[in-house]
């Protein structure tokens, strides 16, 4: 899976983790501004190998109710760190913080939401493939 997607892909995690399930229509409701989501595993994929490293990122909302709009700005990641990397090495740059979490869409039909995406942007990371052994 490619970084970009994965870090969309976090994005919505860290979102899923708030949402409830009653919804209005024109609306998703959260609880709480904050979320933490850790990845035991990220795999990134590149020319000479996978890289795997521990992820664990934070993210804040700015209201109880997110407009279901695409492209609207929903939150930021506050921040992202590597803990460790079984194969490679990964770093993110934290003077591109926050990065900006827009609305993408959702999934299920409402009030019972499956899952929802959204769209980060502003991400800077340097990664650093296996050694050939």
């Amino acid at each position: 899976m490619k970084l970009g997607k994965l870090l969309a892909v976090a994005g919505a995690t860290m979102l899923l983790c708030a949402f409830t399930s009653a919804a209005s229509a024109g609306r998703l409701s959260l609880s709480g501004n904050r979320s933490r989501a850790t990845w035991t595993r990220m795999d990134v994929s590149g020319g000479f190998g996978t890289v795997e490293c521990e992820v664990v990122m934070e993210s804040s909302v700015h209201a109880a109710t997110i407009n279901k709009t695409v492209g609207s700005l929903v939150g930021y990641t506050t921040a992202a760190n590597v803990t460790r990397c079984a194969r490679g090495g990964m770093t993110f740059f934290r003077e591109s913080l926050p990065w900006h979490e827009r609305f993408s869409g959702f999934e299920g039909t409402l009030p019972n939401i499956t899952g929802a995406t959204n769209t980060v942007t502003g991400v800077s990371f340097q990664i650093r493939e296996p050694t050939l052994a």
